[in-house]
């Protein structure tokens, strides 16, 4: 299940970025992001000191050259420099995925499926003047830009959905309110549209939970931004979701906190960062959010697995370390609701409607 919510959105973004369509499961460039991804968090950062010591100590000898730069100049061929060699190559994956994606919708411009905003970048880049120095600095900040959307949505929002899943596993009475609303308000004939939101409040506290439980770390990275006198700020958002002042038992999963929205600080006023290095990207990431799990809940049970003996798994909640915090494990089975659920499902998939870039 999680290689399915990573390939979603992977693939939703691949579409708005590059206007580049993902039709295997073993696609070149999402193996590259994946790939990319899993190495940068393995560089670690400020709040991913956990796991085994060897990752430990990779993570916190690569956190020490943001704060001691010098630590750059360290040769490679001194002992204890396997960190230093680990940055080396990620930076070569990063250059790879701003490099191999955009140079595929360039040198396809003469296609009609180009992502059009990328494409009107690069084609406003190729006429008049712009083929000079300011051009080499236009296009670094297009593959820039381009990158930072897939490497700073794929993982936070998958990991936000199998976050999700998890807590269903675990309150299952949850999803039970969930369905009941979805019923209510949608009825079984249709599968929830993205206008159907406002008249969706429990399962908008769901989500809302969801980013500000455990798991969350996902989604509020510890944001660093320069301030006076070249001062770093780090800003310790996990801790805002774990304020017993704003968040009573903020320990246990209770999205009905959420349902008097005078009574709770809304967790996306702080899990998307803050200021200048506030994510541009939040509301697409929410709206993704919204329409994967909103279908989910309209269309699916959450069963918890069963082991060889056929004993029900008790789900944990039990998380990897590394930038994107996911749940280690998720021992469960999705199965349509009804048939008329499998239905819609299927038709959906017939159809090609499904929330995309189109």
């Amino acid at each position: 299940m999680p290689a399915h919510f990573s390939r979603f959105i992977a693939t939703l973004i691949l579409d708005i970025a590059y206007g580049y369509q993902v039709n295997t499961d073993d696609d070149a460039l999402v193996d590259l992001g994946e790939a990319t991804t899993h190495n940068i968090a393995l560089a670690g950062s400020a709040g991913s000191i956990t796991g085994d010591i060897n990752s430990c100590k990779q993570r916190l000898y690569c956190m020490l050259v943001d704060f001691l730069p010098f630590l750059k100049h360290y040769p490679t061929w001194l002992p204890g420099s396997a960190w230093k060699k680990h940055i080396e190559y990620t930076a070569v994956m990063v250059e790879k995925m701003q490099t191999v994606p955009y140079n595929t919708v360039k040198s396809s411009l003469v296609c009609l499926h180009l992502a059009l905003c990328l494409r009107a970048l690069i084609e406003r880049c190729l006429t008049g003047n712009e083929m000079t120095d300011r051009y080499a600095e236009n296009e670094k900040d297009i593959r820039g830009v381009a990158t930072s959307l897939y490497a700073a949505g794929t993982e936070t929002v998958a990991t936000t959905m199998q976050v999700f899943i998890l807590a269903m596993l675990i309150y299952p009475d949850v999803l039970v309110k969930a369905q009941e609303e979805m019923d209510h308000v949608i009825g079984s004939g249709r599968l929830p549209e993205l206008y159907d939101r406002e008249n969706l409040p429990y399962l908008n506290a769901i989500i809302k939970e969801t980013y500000s439980c455990e798991g969350g770390t996902l989604l509020f990275l510890l944001k660093c931004s320069i301030v006076i006198l070249s001062s770093g700020l780090i800003f310790a958002s996990r801790g805002m979701s774990r304020d017993e002042g704003i968040y009573s038992d903020s320990e246990a999963f209770l999205p009905e906190r959420f349902m008097n929205k005078e009574e709770a600080l809304d967790p996306k006023s702080f899990v998307f960062g803050f200021g200048r290095r506030l994510c541009p990207g939040r509301e697409f990431a929410d709206t993704c959010i919204f329409m994967v799990l909103s279908n989910i809940v309209a269309t699916m049970d959450i069963l918890r697995a069963k082991d060889e003996r056929g004993n029900e798994i008790t789900p944990q909640a039990i998380f990897t370390d590394g930038l994107a915090s996911r749940p280690a494990r998720l021992d469960c089975v999705l199965k349509p609701r009804t048939q008329q659920a499998r239905d819609l499902i299927l038709l959906q998939d017939t159809n090609d409607t499904t929330f995309s870039a189109q």
